[in-house]
């Protein structure tokens, strides 16, 4: 019998593939090196996930997230909205990874 999901553990270990993928890419992805950068095995990402293409498909939608979120913060900082706001977000070099893995998806 499978061991019961651990929801606290599930949701740590997406967001650290989430980080993972927005420093590495995604192109290129495979769960051995993964795993083994977040210190864990290939089956335990599978048995929080069903398999890689669910995990990809749960990682690019908390990437969604976090651009959308972003992209809130850019216009209430910047106090500007739209376009001005993402246009001033998107330059910094800060958001490199994030604007690398956009395009690459």
């Amino acid at each position: 019998m499978a061991r019961p999901l651990d929801p606290v553990c599930r949701e740590e270990l997406r967001e650290r593939c989430v980080d993972y993928v927005v420093a590495n890419g995604i192109s290129d992805l495979t769960l051995r090196p993964l795993a083994a950068a977040l210190g864990t095995r290939a089956p335990v990402l599978l048995h929080h996930s069903g398999s890689k293409e669910q995990l990809v498909q749960e990682i690019l939608g908390r990437v969604r997230d976090r651009l959308r979120t972003i992209g809130r913060t850019a216009e209430a900082e910047h106090h500007r909205s739209g376009l001005g706001a993402v246009s001033t977000w998107v330059t910094d070099p800060d958001q490199e990874p994030l604007m690398r893995l956009f395009f690459e998806t």
